[in-house]
């Protein structure tokens, strides 16, 4: 049987990995909504499914041609680090640039630090529309 920290832990590992997908999205997706204090909130979708094993959270959201290989290029290299070096990485960045500029990349690492697991990531191109979209799907273990 699990324990309840276990289960606690693992709740709170669901939590931060929710919000920052959520984050991401009302940041940087390229669909945005006016909202009444003049400002904008990014507008895309947020799903949880769950099994036995695990919660799988998915964002999907519209995203400008430009930053299509920016968001490969730093999923990989995150998917393809130490744990070590992606917390030396977020320190960095948090150091070298303005801040809006490595959001993004600070939250991507983030994502994968909270969960433990390979970011599971997409760019598809709806031609009907001609937009690109990012999908992204980061996996929490319950145990």
């Amino acid at each position: 049987m699990e324990s309840e920290n276990t289960i606690e832990l693992s709740k709170m590992r669901l939590y931060r990995v929710l919000i920052e997908l959520s984050q991401n999205v009302a940041l940087y997706s390229n669909n945005r909504l006016q909202i009444p204090n003049q400002s904008t909130l990014g507008v895309g979708s947020v799903k949880i499914t769950s099994n036995n094993d695990y919660y799988k959270c998915q964002t999907l959201n519209k995203i400008l041609p430009e930053h299509q290989d920016i968001l490969i290029k730093n999923c990989s290299e995150i998917n393809n680090s130490s744990e070590i070096e992606l917390k030396k990485k977020k320190v960095i960045l948090r150091n070298e640039s303005p801040l809006r500029d490595n959001c993004a990349h600070i939250g991507l690492i983030t994502l994968y630090l909270y969960s433990g697991n390979p970011l599971e990531f997409n760019v598809l191109n709806d031609s009907e529309s001609k937009s690109l979209y990012f999908s992204i799907n980061v996996t929490v273990n319950k145990k």
